[in-house]
């Protein structure tokens, strides 16, 4: 818990915002999110782990929707300087996931192309509408408690959730990454 609290401090995340929405799950272990497909940089079908095979490893999870703002000009974005930051270090895993629970005729499977390309996504990306766990809105947003997109997850490297929100410094993110989470590793 304290690392929690810790990580909300150096964000600069007003407590309000905090306790909202996916506050619930903070501290508690990661629901699974493997079981949707999840798409390669090629557009090839893989099988990403489950939480308990990314042990010792931090994970971030971004969920976003083609047509939103917010997504547009700053998660992905953010998203991307964190793919760059990261790339390479195995101790890090990025997935993302276009998570529908609105305009489910615009946001279809193909925008993850043209969003993969417009960012230069190299990392797994799932589309998740829920229809494949017969849902009317997107799994993951419901597992993780999300308030709508844009959205970070960050799991640590004993799969507890440490961050549920909307946006997060980039900078102090990295830094919390570095300092707290790998500390030693």
């Amino acid at each position: 818990m304290k690392t929690v609290i810790l990580f909300l401090f150096l964000l600069n995340l007003p407590l309000s915002l905090a306790l909202a929405n996916g506050a619930a799950i903070l501290g508690r272990q990661a629901p699974e999110f493997n079981d949707l497909e999840w798409k390669s940089a090629k557009g090839k079908k893989i099988t990403i782990p489950s939480v308990a095979e990314h042990k010792g490893k931090v994970i971030i999870l971004k969920f976003w929707q083609s047509w939103c703002p917010g997504c547009l000009s700053r998660g992905l974005p953010t998203l991307k300087k964190l793919q760059n930051r990261f790339e390479g270090d195995e101790r890090v895993k990025i997935y993302s996931a276009q998570t529908v629970f609105e305009g489910f005729g615009t946001n279809d499977k193909r925008k993850i192309i043209s969003i993969r390309k417009r960012y230069d996504l190299t990392i797994p990306i799932a589309h998740d509408d829920g229809l494949t766990h017969k849902k009317k809105r997107s799994v993951l947003m419901t597992r993780f408690r999300s308030g709508g997109t844009p959205w970070f997850v960050i799991i640590d490297t004993n799969g507890k959730v440490v961050f549920n929100n909307f946006h997060l410094n980039f900078d102090k993110t990295v830094l919390y990454i570095e300092k707290v989470l790998l500390k030693g590793r």
